[in-house]
């Protein structure tokens, strides 16, 4: 077979001469500049995706603007994740070019305009051809245009599709990658790994990441879908450097950030914020769990509190002071007692008094949820079995007369905010209330508050401590979120796509492995 003498080089290239028609094509959130974006990346927590079935693949879109051919496709930039316990492991992939005018998901055509195996590359450290990718070194291909067979050809239409496909076998990774879902066992939907995981940023731009994918099982029929149908949260980190015809006119219309479209930059975002869309986007991620109230802990809140409380530590508290001036028994007018009466003596407008029929002296608690059922206890006197307890005109539920002065039952749920008088009625038609007895309230409403995402949600890096994997095409299934539990990713029906319960159907997992990414610089006789 012929081999494409293709430099290829683990690192940065030294920069050439500027000119107004190269630029580099991308779509994630970094610096265009490798070694920048490399230095950006490390100590983030980004989606990372290794469940890729064999022939699986992985694609992104790049939109050329009318006015720009003939476009010259000059090389290529990849970062690519490493498996945080084994990062020196390395994986062959082809290379596959597509001019086509479709917008996805799929190409409209069979067969890649132009395609190439790393196993082709030509390894300028070493001297030979062969170059596998390792995951967490920044990668740069320059292709030689002065030898026809060693670069695409010259692309005069359409949009520039560039796809990475994993033709290697899937592995039983999962102490490599520390998740579950990287075991192989096809009986349970487990199709391995691969040894490196294709890399994203915070936010995906939609419609130009592509994914071709199993459809169902770890082989036989494929598919192609946009990533973000499939859970996919980040833009892949893969660029194209192309050389156009026309002079790029550079647009930062309503963007903060992000690509230019000519390789240039509107701006950066400051620390603790990631460019999204254009737009620079807080890194800080909201967190109101066991909270009804306060700060959210990024300037939002977690609900406010109804009118007569205030918020302390999270929770809704009552303003109210307890008063027993003038009280030897009954409430103190929040919750509380003033104290308790002797037997036989029922209290009367806070002083005890001798007890006859049924008297009702208070409920605990006071007062409850309008979503929620709410068990309380009604402390009295005179309280026979098959006794009979009313809030207003509503039946309570689970009625127990656990002795002649202690009756427990349930507020239903679904009862309007208010206060209610509390009626108890015996068999013999004996009856006593207790005004204001009970206080139903609403529930305060918490804010709705943005994800961000992350995602996640969370991703790796080169060497680094998974925290919650985010699945390739094909392979580990979603753990969700943020960053997820590393040892529960799902698969894509495929390769790696090997979802249990999903046929075919493609579920990313997360893997956050914080800022452990390995940048490696060029020998100085790279080529």
């Amino acid at each position: 077979m012929t081999r494409h003498v293709i430099g290829f080089l683990v690192g940065l290239l030294a920069a050439s001469a500027a000119r107004a028609d190269v630029k580099v094509l991308k779509h994630d959130e970094f610096s265009s500049d490798l070694f920048e974006a490399v230095g950006q990346v490390q100590g983030q927590s980004l989606p990372v995706q290794p469940g890729f079935a064999q022939d699986e693949a992985y694609g992104l879109i790049f939109p050329i603007a009318a006015g720009s051919y003939p476009v010259k496709v000059l090389g290529l930039q990849m970062l690519f994740a490493a498996p945080p316990n084994d990062p020196d492991l390395k994986a062959h992939l082809r290379i596959e070019f597509y001019f086509d005018p479709s917008v996805g998901p799929a190409p409209s055509k069979a067969e890649p305009d132009w395609a190439v195996s790393t196993e082709d590359l030509y390894d300028p450290n070493t001297g030979g051809t062969g170059f596998p990718i390792q995951g967490g070194v920044g990668a740069q291909i320059d292709f030689d245009w002065s030898d026809p067979a060693n670069h695409p050809p010259l692309m005069t239409s359409g949009n520039l599709w560039v796809v990475l496909r994993f033709y290697e076998a899937p592995q039983d990774l999962s102490e490599e990658w520390g998740s579950l879902q990287c075991l192989q066992n096809q009986d349970f939907g487990l199709c391995g790994c691969q040894k490196i995981g294709v890399l994203g940023d915070h936010a995906i731009t939609p419609k130009v990441n592509v994914v071709h994918h199993m459809t169902a099982g770890c082989s036989g029929g494929m598919t192609w879908s946009y990533a973000e149908d499939l859970g996919v949260t980040g833009d892949a980190i893969v660029r194209v450097k192309v050389e156009t015809a026309g002079t790029c006119v550079p647009d930062c219309s309503g963007k903060q950030c992000g690509d230019d479209g000519c390789g240039g930059t509107c701006g950066t975002c400051p620390a603790g914020a990631h460019c999204s869309a254009g737009v620079c986007v807080s890194d800080c991620v909201p967190n109101c769990t066991g909270k009804q109230c306060g700060d959210d802990g990024c300037g939002g809140t977690c609900g406010t509190c109804p009118a007569g409380a205030h918020c302390s530590a999270g929770v809704c508290v009552s303003d109210c002071v307890p008063n027993c001036t003038g009280k030897e028994c009954g409430s103190d007018g929040c919750g509380g007692s003033c104290g308790t009466c002797g037997a036989g003596e029922v209290c009367e407008g806070g002083t005890c008094v001798a007890a006859s029929g049924v008297v009702v002296l208070e409920v605990s608690p006071a007062f409850g949820w309008d979503d929620e059922e709410t068990p309380i206890s009604v402390a009295g006197h005179g309280f026979q079995p098959g006794l009979t307890l009313r809030l207003g005109g509503t039946l309570l539920g689970a009625i127990q007369v656990v002795g002649e002065g202690l009756a427990t039952a349930v507020v239903p749920a679904g009862m309007a905010p208010g206060t209610y008088t509390l009626f108890a009625s015996n068999p013999d038609g004996s009856s006593g209330f207790l005004k204001d007895a009970f206080e139903v309230r609403e529930r305060p409403v918490a804010a709705d508050h943005p994800t961000g995402d992350t995602g996640p949600t969370p991703a790796d890096l080169p060497p680094a401590d998974p925290g919650a994997p985010d699945v390739g095409p094909g392979d580990p299934g979603p753990t969700d979120s943020g960053p997820a539990d590393p040892g529960t990713p799902a698969r894509t029906g495929g390769g790696g796509g090997c979802s249990a319960g999903a046929a075919g159907a493609f579920a990313p997992w997360w893997m956050g492995l914080a800022g452990m990414l390995l940048f490696r610089r060029p020998r100085r006789d790279a080529r």
